[in-house]
């Protein structure tokens, strides 16, 4: 199974005392390795984004404040972080990623992102730690080159994805689930996945009866591709 990781997720601009546990995208390869779940032949370094990328999704507008580092306050008080242009190398490392891990599952059935899920960033601004929407950019851009004719998104994060509900895509080929509509009818092998995360995050919950600590690995906004077709 094909993994993105790049040391560049790790943001080295957050001031000390920043609530975001921006060490867990370190930290989680390293128990994957020492638990024996993946070893270092799965991972893989991923491309940033082009600019046609980015801006099949995003504003015109948006990418040029990005690229100039032309925020206003609220803007970026919005974003959660504080800004840097290595920040938006970050975020195209992470879409990249993404997008590459789509085509990995495509091929193999199955990939993984250790960043990724920004689903609270809109076609015209970042929101909640997520600069780029890597779901929709994704999403966008199998769409764009005829690798797929159809994307379903699940989130099961605790937070609504409110980027991405926006209608962030660019065709009205996706179907986009949260929690509250897993009760619906769909495919069997989806509503199957869907099932065995929240049970691994119930028992997350269960067993960790005060709040995370900041050294505690999260599955909840990992990003997952799964190809229903792949034998």
């Amino acid at each position: 199974m094909k993994v993105a990781y790049s040391p560049i997720y790790s943001y080295q601009k957050l001031p000390e005392g920043h609530r975001f546990p921006m060490e867990k995208y370190d930290l989680l390869p390293q128990q994957l390795m020492h638990e024996g779940t993946l070893d270092l032949s799965d991972f893989f370094h991923p491309k940033p984004l082009t600019e046609e990328q980015i801006l099949r999704t995003h504003s015109f507008e948006y990418w040029e404040k990005l690229k100039t580092g032309n925020l206003s306050r609220s803007e970026i008080r919005a974003l959660g972080f504080p800004f840097h242009e290595t920040l938006v190398t970050r975020g195209r490392h992470i879409s990249g990623g993404t997008l590459e891990c789509a085509y990995h599952a495509i091929k193999d059935g199955v990939s993984l992102n250790i960043a990724g899920g920004t689903h609270h960033a809109f076609a015209d601004r970042g929101e909640g730690f997520c600069l780029f929407n890597d779901f929709a950019i994704a999403s966008n851009e199998l769409l764009h080159t005829g690798a797929v004719k159809q994307i379903m998104i699940i989130d099961l994060d605790v937070h609504q994805g409110n980027g991405t509900d926006k209608k962030i895509f660019n065709e009205i080929k996706q179907q986009y689930l949260t929690d509250k509509w897993l009760n619906s009818s769909f495919d069997n092998q989806i509503k199957e996945i869907a099932h065995n995360i929240r049970t691994i995050r119930n028992n997350q919950k269960l067993k960790q009866k005060k709040p995370y600590p900041k050294n505690q690995i999260s599955l909840l906004n990992t990003a997952l591709f799964y190809n229903k077709n792949s034998s």
